[in-house]
């Protein structure tokens, strides 16, 4: 309380009761006690409206202790007296009041306090449903992005099927090709067979005139394998070549050691015997060297053939293993790239499984969350609804008091109002006679304590109105 409530020091009861029992003793007709009296109404907390009245010494006791025996001076000490029970009742619904404003704005603050937390309250709760869609959208979306990886890896399942399907369908006609090869080659060498016994009948036939498509067929593979013939017997010239060079070399070899000999069979002797059988010798030699070459020659003609027949085999062999060995690789390739794809979409499944799991988790959380701070924000809402019905109860409990001191104090307003006139009679009274200051002092102080009264009033009116519209 400020302005002009700070006179109030909030008495008590105690305090009281002794201010009373003064009042009382200050009743008696005697001149100590009327100055003490006047005293203790200066020194009291309600004279702080006014600067202190200033005593005048009495010039005459004798005088004043007549007019201290006159009849008027009894009902001003009544008046004190009830002045001093008024103030105290005052001060105590003063205090009241206090308390009731402080116990009021407490609540306000409580009550604003409540409506922040429930304003603070009800976004969370916004904010945590705005969560839950965002994690249901998340939720769809892993759902959808789950689906496609499901038919793509039914795609790529079907694909692998397909694959494996078409890896069989090349491996059969594979093997159909070198079926159809083998009976090609036999078709070739009986076709090489017959061009043999063509070539030695050619110079008895005609071979002007139209040729029929089979005939020129004929002659490209005739012209083939001519080419062919005369690349092997390429081959086995060379062969007899490096068979001649083997023969002239042994035969060099052989002269050498008959230069070596001879000068030993010239120190022994020149005989006809020894020329005639070395002679025989020399023939026998050459028949066998001429045996042995024939023989030289007829095997390396073995070879040689043998030699093309294995290097035919193995062309073809080179040629088949090649083709399986480029679709092999191919379709490892192929595998391979499956097998990857199939491996990362199992990576990403267990990926998208994980964050499922997540999801799920905090879903869960977000909802046990959700739940609790509902749980919170009812039982606050049911808090503040109680703490409000209370504030109501003691709102309008303290609207009754209030307006039950108001009664009391416009009951004391009018009750103090015609004492106001017998004091202001009694003082007209008091006014001729000169000896009667200090009586007139105590009236113009008990007046001055009305017209603090009746000014304090409005205050207090407008106090109570602001109460009442909060």
């Amino acid at each position: 309380m400020s302005g002009p409530l700070q006179f109030l020091n909030h008495s008590d009861p105690g305090s009281l009761a002794t201010g009373r029992s003064k009042g009382l003793h200050e009743a008696k007709p005697s001149k100590a006690k009327h100055l003490s009296a006047h005293t203790s109404q200066k020194n009291s907390p309600v004279a702080c409206f006014d600067p202190p009245v200033k005593t005048v010494p009495t010039k005459n006791p004798m005088m004043y202790k007549k007019r201290a025996a006159d009849p008027v001076c009894p009902d001003l000490t009544a008046l004190l007296v009830k002045n001093k029970t008024l103030l105290a009742e005052l001060r105590n619904l003063q205090n009241k009041l206090f308390i009731k404003e402080t116990s009021l704005q407490e609540m306000k603050s409580e009550l604003e306090s409540y409506k922040r937390n429930n304003v603070h309250q009800s976004s969370q709760i916004m904010s945590l449903k705005e969560d839950i869609k965002d994690l249901e959208e998340l939720i769809a979306s892993l759902t959808r992005i789950k689906s496609l990886k499901n038919t793509n890896i039914q795609n790529l399942e079907r694909g692998n099927w397909d694959l494996t399907e078409k890896i069989i369908e090349l491996e059969n006609n594979l093997r159909v090709h070198l079926f159809e090869r083998e009976k090609a080659e036999r078709k070739a060498g009986l076709l090489e067979e017959k061009l043999a016994g063509v070539n030695g009948f050619t110079h008895h036939m005609n071979m002007k005139g139209q040729e029929d498509s089979l005939d020129s067929f004929m002659m490209q593979r005739t012209a083939g394998l001519q080419q062919e013939i005369q690349m092997l017997t390429k081959r086995l010239e060379q062969l007899c070549g490096h068979s001649e060079e083997a023969v002239g070399e042994f035969s060099q070899m052989e002269e050498r050691q008959r230069e070596q000999k001879r000068p030993l069979k010239r120190m022994e002797g020149n005989t006809a015997i020894n020329d005639f059988f070395q002679e025989r010798l020399e023939l026998n030699r050459k028949k066998e060297n001429s045996g042995i070459k024939n023989s030289w020659i007829a095997e390396h003609g073995k070879i040689s053939k043998q030699l093309e027949k294995d290097n035919e085999q193995q062309t073809l062999l080179n040629i088949q293993q090649n083709l399986q060995n480029a679709t092999t690789q191919r379709l490892e390739e192929k595998i391979q790239k499956l097998q990857k794809q199939l491996s990362d979409l199992k990576l990403s499944n267990k990926s998208m499984k994980t964050q499922l799991t997540r999801v799920n988790v905090l879903k869960d959380k977000t909802i046990e969350k959700l739940r609790q701070s509902l749980t919170k924000a009812e039982l606050t809402q049911g808090k503040t609804v109680m703490k409000t019905d209370n504030l109501k109860t003691t709102s309008d409990s303290a609207k009754t008091e209030e307006r039950g001191d108001k009664e009391k104090v416009h009951q004391m307003l009018d009750a103090i109002s015609p004492e106001r006139y017998t004091a202001k009679s009694t003082l007209d009274k008091v006014s001729g006679q000169q000896e009667g200051t200090s009586e007139r002092e105590k009236a113009e102080t008990t007046l001055d304590l009305l017209a603090d009264m009746n000014r304090f009033t409005p205050y207090m009116n407008t106090k109570r109105r602001s109460h009442c519209s909060l």
